[in-house]
């Protein structure tokens, strides 16, 4: 079904996706190099649905994608972000 953490490059639609200008200093190369560890981590479905179902326990070897990103931005505890959260969170930094 899913292959993982991954990254790749794709043309954007902006009709399509919400753009988030995130303030700070991130040097790609570093950041490409926090993503090789992360490669082929499997993709955190129970988890995710954990934050209706709040028994279901999240697997530390997996990740969701708003996971992905907060732990890629240093956030704390970025687990606890669902998606929609996790876009509120970054917006307000701005």
């Amino acid at each position: 079904m899913d292959g993982g953490v991954r990254y790749k490059r794709i043309q954007f639609n902006s009709a399509n996706w919400d753009f988030i200008n995130i303030e700070g200093k991130f040097d790609e190369r570093e950041i490409r190099l926090r993503v090789d560890d992360f490669l082929d981590t499997k993709y955190d479905w129970l988890g995710l649905i954990g934050f209706v179902v709040r028994r279901v326990q999240q697997d530390r070897k997996k990740m969701f994608c708003s996971e992905f990103v907060l732990t890629l931005l240093n956030y704390n505890d970025p687990w606890r972000f669902e998606p929609n959260t996790a876009y509120c969170a970054m917006a307000s930094k701005k």
